[in-house]
């Protein structure tokens, strides 16, 4: 690289950063996501959504198409750059053709979170036509036998396989991703390898949560966080990653405000009946938007939730390690009761990845 282009790199860079600095100081809520179902066909043992609503106990109150594009079109005049759309399993919705397109139209970068399982021709079509950012797709064995264990359902892999190849064959953009679990960590390397054959980006998530009912069970499925840093560090590019995000958290100014991410301030969480969320995982602190403005609910609610102070008597925010354990208040709610008391499980990661860095 000449010394043009490295300047012009730094310059780039600089921009980025002053960017969203902009975007986080102003409360730019330029990052949603957006809940079309809870309906889904599989039935995985992880997920966090209790099972009577995976089944449809909640279809009669989704939001209608016409609420959902409108609420897309408030969410555009309030900033919103990049909208993922996830459920369920979004594209059970015999509207999302419809929905995705006013998304598109509206200048948006659409990211859609599905299992693959139901891609049909009309899918194909409006993904060529109006190009994701990504689609990403969950798999959950690189076998039927792992497959069909982890989501319940039978056929679930070969259908799931073949969404994938059409996509693939259609030139649409994917990306695979993976819940590591017990059930399927003996097969992550042939997912990776799925994935390097096709080309595209893969990426595994170890962090399993309660069900959002208060379910514990899926917890049972958590491989152990030795396991979990031992994988994270056998690539290098990734292990460069965590030494650079390292560095550029632990030089970041401590407060007393019990969320550190963007949940509240840049991004937000819609949820299949029109409750305006600081994130998927926060339901405690919600309002709903159904028949409301989307912008109302963003100044007026998830501002209260920016305004959370951390417990005094609490030790888990003066950690010097709190960067590299995943520290999330609504998942700490989940898995003890209290936003303010960590979990063992998040903080013996944050301890390995200290030490593997250290080491390294």
């Amino acid at each position: 690289m000449g010394m043009d282009c490295q300047l012009q790199s730094e310059r780039n860079k600089d921009f980025i950063l002053r960017f969203h600095k902009k975007l986080f100081t102003d409360r730019v809520p330029v990052s949603g996501s957006m809940e079309l179902t809870t309906r889904c066909n599989f039935n995985c043992v992880h997920c966090y959504l209790p099972e009577s609503e995976r089944k449809g106990k909640g279809q009669g109150q989704e939001l209608t198409t016409k609420a959902v594009l409108k609420l897309i079109d408030d969410m555009a005049d309030a900033g919103c750059l990049n909208l993922l759309f996830t459920g369920g399993e979004p594209l059970l919705r015999n509207d999302f053709s419809e929905i995705y397109s006013h998304s598109k139209k509206k200048g948006m970068i659409v990211t859609v979170f599905t299992n693959g399982s139901t891609v049909n021709d009309e899918h194909i079509r409006l993904f060529r036509d109006l190009p994701p950012f990504s689609i990403e797709i969950s798999v959950y064995g690189s076998s039927p036998q792992t497959y069909e264990k982890i989501t319940g359902v039978p056929g679930s892999y070969h259908h799931a396989m073949a969404g994938i190849d059409r996509l693939h064959q259609n030139g649409v953009r994917i990306a695979l991703k993976t819940m590591l679990m017990d059930l399927n960590l003996h097969e992550l390397s042939t997912m990776e390898n799925m994935a390097r054959q096709l080309g595209v980006k893969f990426r595994f998530d170890a962090g399993i949560t309660p069900r959002l009912d208060g379910d514990m069970t899926p917890l049972l499925r958590r491989v152990p966080p030795e396991d979990v840093v031992a994988l994270e560090f056998q690539d290098p590019k990734h292990v460069q990653d965590w030494k650079d995000f390292w560095q550029e958290q632990n030089n970041k100014e401590s407060n007393e405000r019990l969320f550190v991410c963007g949940a509240g301030q840049t991004s937000f969480h819609i949820t299949s009946t029109g409750r305006l969320q600081a994130c998927i995982i926060t339901p405690n602190s919600s309002c709903d938007i159904n028949n409301g403005n989307f912008l109302n609910g963003w100044n007026e609610e998830m501002i209260k939730i920016r305004d959370f102070k951390i417990s005094k008597e609490k030790t888990c925010r003066n950690c010097d390690l709190i960067s590299l354990c995943g520290y999330c208040p609504p998942v700490f709610k989940l898995e003890t009761g209290s936003q303010d008391s960590c979990s063992e499980f998040l903080c013996r990661l944050g301890h390995l990845r200290h030490k593997m860095i250290i080491n390294l």
